[in-house]
């Protein structure tokens, strides 16, 4: 495996642009925002990838779950982008966590896909279950899942591993360590314990479901926020994981919002901003909690 070293320093934030990545623990590059798949298909998805690309996304985050993975492979044959300039992400879904369930699941992808490698593959969840939360096997399949997915990383066709909807207690138990971990991260559920542990471990934290679902497109402080500023709450939430140097990842099939929320360098949060978001932490998942599952 490619040594760990620190990720790459996100610079100047004021010279952010959606082309703008940071470096995994592998030097792998990965952008700072991201487009979601999840509840698309057919067209609607393919458009919306298309109109992603012409926007500058250049990360693509689907899974297995999905369900959609031949459509996103649509898109990747027809754009004009590079596929070497794209960052193909997918996950393994629960019932396939396992040893040679995950190296099956891996096949299915790059056939479903129709790509020659993928470039991010994450554990979904941590276990085999989301309700069976102290079901034994659990842990016993994440951790065969990931110990397949470590071997395939040394097989030319998957470019760097991670996980998704990991707590701190669940990292622990990983190695090697993960190089990137995507939880459900907002101003309602800020995840300090997550945050801090993948910073001292050199683990690239994703934000999903930045938006709580749309539970905080009408929250009147981030309402104001957006009021000083001149902009969306999207593009407050987005500035905000930003400036937390957190990889943000969104779905939406509206070209317009896809351009706006690249418009998140002629803004910056200032402390006051910051620590009236901080406020608004309640631990609260819109999907769900990882805590719950042993």
């Amino acid at each position: 495996m490619t040594k760990r070293g620190a990720p790459a320093q996100l610079g100047e934030l004021a010279s952010f642009s959606v082309a703008t990545a940071v470096g995994l623990a592998n030097h792998v590059r990965m952008p700072l925002l991201g487009v979601g798949t999840y509840r698309l298909e057919g067209d609607e998805l393919k458009t919306a990838l298309l109109n992603a690309f012409r926007c500058g996304y250049r990360l693509v985050d689907t899974a297995h779950f999905h369900g959609n993975e031949r459509t996103v492979g649509d898109a990747l044959r027809e754009t004009r982008v590079p596929r070497t300039d794209i960052v193909v992400q997918t996950k393994i879904w629960l019932d396939d966590m396992g040893y040679d369930e995950t190296l099956a699941a891996f096949e299915q992808q790059i056939e479903l896909l129709r790509v020659e490698y993928i470039d991010v593959l994450l554990l979904q969840w941590p276990g085999v279950s989301t309700e069976n939360h102290d079901d034994d096997r659990n842990r016993q399949a994440r951790l065969a899942a990931w110990r397949a997915c470590a071997e395939l990383l040394q097989g030319g066709r998957l470019r760097a591993i991670g996980v998704s909807n990991f707590t701190v207690a669940h990292l622990r138990e990983l190695s090697p360590p993960p190089l990137v971990n995507q939880i459900e991260l907002h101003p309602l559920n800020q995840q300090t314990e997550v945050l801090e542990y993948c910073a001292e471990h050199t683990i690239v934290v994703q934000a999903h479901s930045p938006f709580a679902a749309g539970a905080l497109l009408e929250n009147e402080a981030l309402l104001q926020v957006a009021e000083r500023h001149n902009v969306s709450v999207a593009q407050v939430i987005l500035r905000w994981l930003l400036q937390k140097k957190v990889v943000a990842i969104f779905k939406s099939g509206d070209r317009e919002h896809l351009r706006l929320n690249t418009k998140i360098s002629d803004f910056a949060l200032d402390d006051d901003d910051m620590a009236a978001i901080a406020t608004l932490d309640e631990q609260w998942f819109s999907t769900w909690n990882p805590y719950e599952i042993d």
